[in-house]
């Protein structure tokens, strides 16, 4: 049974979103890729009071593929990224104590609307490199973030499970 201030989750979705805490979208860019993290680092820090109280918490940010295996002209979003990543270990060791895990789920291709956007070469290409031949379906990911917020993760903390079909392998 989830209680209140149970479980914060951070990136493509948002359980508890930036709105709560009165962060406005900036522009596009190297600036929004800097927010995306900021905004994560104060999510993470709000809610630590409340679950350090009742001595439970998940917290699942959303990182991505990128931060370890960066396209061609995403350097401001693959080192955001990276940095959620160092993020989410830190506030898995300064919040496990508390019985709060921190984890990151770092999908590859996903099919979304934003992908249709991608010229066709661009999935063609990650289908091909992926080492199961497909891009994830949204499912994919939230069946891992839905088992990283169970009883059954409870003793999993400050780990990144990458689910993007193999193709950080390639």
């Amino acid at each position: 049974m989830l209680r209140p201030a149970s479980i914060l989750l951070w990136g493509a979705i948002s359980v508890l979103g930036a709105a709560a805490f009165g962060v406005l979208a900036l522009a596009r860019g190297e600036t929004i890729s800097a927010a995306w993290l900021l905004v994560a680092a104060v999510c993470t820090y709000a809610v630590a009071p409340p679950m350090r109280a009742q001595r439970f918490g998940k917290i699942v940010n959303v990182a991505s593929h990128q931060a370890f295996r960066p396209g061609f002209g995403i350097a401001n979003y693959a080192a955001s990224k990276a940095a959620l990543i160092g993020l989410t270990k830190a506030a898995a060791v300064d919040l496990g104590s508390s019985n709060i895990n921190v984890n990151a789920v770092a999908p590859g291709f996903v099919k979304t609307e934003l992908l249709t956007q991608l010229p066709r070469e661009v999935l063609e290409r990650a289908e091909h490199e992926s080492v199961l031949g497909r891009v994830a379906e949204p499912e994919d990911i939230s069946r891992v973030i839905t088992f990283l917020c169970s009883d059954a993760a409870r003793h999993i903390t400050g780990q990144v499970i990458v689910v993007d079909g193999g193709l950080t392998l390639a």
